[in-house]
């Protein structure tokens, strides 16, 4: 018997985040980092980036943070990619740097994907490069 109908349950909504990625270029080699070990895309390496779009000033600041001297700044694209619980908006900026710095992995442009695994969320900006 049966005393009630099934009711589908509600969509949960995404959460929308901004991110700025950097791709940062040295010497012909290409900065990744290593993504946390829990969390989204964990383990993967990714272009290092920080949540919000910034602005040319806010740039300059992170770079500072990480050691590093912009010698050129393009744009290089947004791209919007969705997961299922999360949105991620993203901005692009490619940045010609002075000198390699520890805090990140450099790798050779063209053997970045034979050995690193990079989350398809980063593709269009990898084809930036």
């Amino acid at each position: 018997m049966t005393d009630s109908i099934p009711v589908r349950n509600s969509k949960i909504k995404r959460r929308k985040e901004q991110k700025t990625v950097f791709l940062l270029e040295c010497q012909g080699k290409v900065a990744i980092r290593k993504r946390k070990k829990t969390g989204l895309l964990a383990g993967l390496y990714e272009f290092p980036n920080v949540d919000g779009i910034l602005n040319e000033n806010e740039i300059d600041i992170v770079l500072k943070d990480w050691k590093l001297v912009g010698k050129k700044v393009s744009k290089a694209g947004g791209h919007r990619h969705i997961f299922s619980h999360v949105e991620w908006d993203m901005v692009g900026f490619k940045v010609l740097v002075e000198k390699i710095n520890e805090e990140f992995v450099w790798v050779d442009k063209g053997k970045m994907l034979e050995i690193y695994a990079i989350p398809i969320a980063f593709v269009p900006f990898r084809e930036k490069l």
